[in-house]
């Protein structure tokens, strides 16, 4: 069996085609997938061996392979050699295929040890049999040999030192601390201190350009995807999509506050007879006779008790002039 395997996008799941949920497969056909393609490259297990290894039988082993031809991952195809010899080939795939592959021509195969007594059939249709061994004649001795003399082994070298590792700058360190901090409230964020180190550089920047703490978390924690691959990744591109401008190369806002304390007050007149204040030197509308004076404030106690008292009258004239059947009674009576 021919096994191909295509590269690999991600490190995280060798087999992405093959999941149930996505190829449609039952387990057990995807076990059995999972199983040949993790084997060694030109596996020959055939379906019989395939049962033998299993508890599937090969009943079982049949419907796996004849369900995953369905799906496109396995194929078997039928060529002729230049010799006239016809032979079939099984193919498995990782990825559906929806076009057969090209037959791979077989290779010669190497020499095996064979048994040494043989009976080879002639043309006839006869074994022959095996040459006559002849008398085994007694072989010399062989002299014994002197033992070679160990010879003097030569003084191993020290082994090097290992390197001592670079220091890491404080700057670096705090930047990184930093980035823990903002990115702890966020189980999906979590990363190691390599990677905090690596992205040190990027945080430190935003730093120095006046971002808080709460503008880091404002730019890295909310609306993250669904499910991220890397964390670190994530981080990298929003750190530097997101990097605020430098402070000086920003737009200088309008002197707005400036422009309102240059500009002069409002000043407002007053009526030349009552004092009151007016928008224009003068006289008001009621010095002028052109409007009704207003009450001023705490000179009208007069007008609300002669106003109540015409209001009471009021109120007992229409009562005296109702039938007795509709007027009120106090209750209790």
């Amino acid at each position: 069996m021919h096994i191909h395997r295509s590269a690999r996008m991600r490190g995280f799941d060798p087999f992405p085609e093959l999941r149930p949920e996505r190829s449609g497969l039952s387990k057990g056909a995807f076990g059995l997938a999972v199983q040949i393609l993790t084997s060694p490259t030109g596996c020959d297990a055939d379906g019989r061996q395939l049962a033998e290894q299993g508890p599937d039988g090969r009943a079982g082993i049949a419907r796996m392979l004849r369900e995953l031809k369905k799906a496109g991952f396995y194929w078997v195809i039928t060529f002729r050699l230049p010799g006239g010899r016809i032979i079939s080939q099984s193919h498995l795939f990782d990825t559906p295929q929806h076009v057969a592959p090209d037959p791979i021509p077989p290779g010669p195969g190497g020499s095996g040890p064979g048994a040494p007594d043989v009976l080879w059939k002639t043309r006839e249709g006869k074994p022959s049999l095996p040459a006559a061994r002849t008398a085994a004649e007694p072989q010399p001795k062989p002299e014994p040999q002197p033992e070679p003399q160990p010879q003097p082994q030569p003084e191993s070298a020290p082994a090097p030192e290992p390197a001592p590792e670079p220091e890491v700058p404080a700057e670096s360190r705090a930047a990184a601390a930093l980035l823990h901090r903002v990115v702890r409230p966020e189980p999906r964020l979590r990363i190691g201190e390599v990677e905090a180190l690596e992205l040190a550089p990027l945080v430190a920047e935003w730093v120095r350009r006046g971002s808080t703490p709460e503008d880091l978390s404002r730019a890295l924690v909310p609306g993250l995807p669904a499910f991220m691959y890397s964390a670190a990744a994530v981080l990298r591109d929003r750190l530097s999509r997101k990097m605020p401008p430098e402070p000086g190369l920003l737009p200088e806002a309008p002197a707005i506050a400036a422009a309102k304390s240059a500009r002069p007050r409002s000043s407002y007149a007053e009526c030349a007879k009552c004092h009151d204040p007016v928008p224009t030197p003068g006289i008001c509308g009621p010095c002028a006779g052109l409007a009704p004076r207003p009450i001023a404030v705490g000179t009208g106690s007069a007008a609300v008790r002669a106003g109540a008292q015409r209001a009471r009258a009021a109120l007992r004239s229409a009562r005296d002039t109702l039938p007795i059947a509709h007027r009120l009674t106090p209750t209790g009576t």
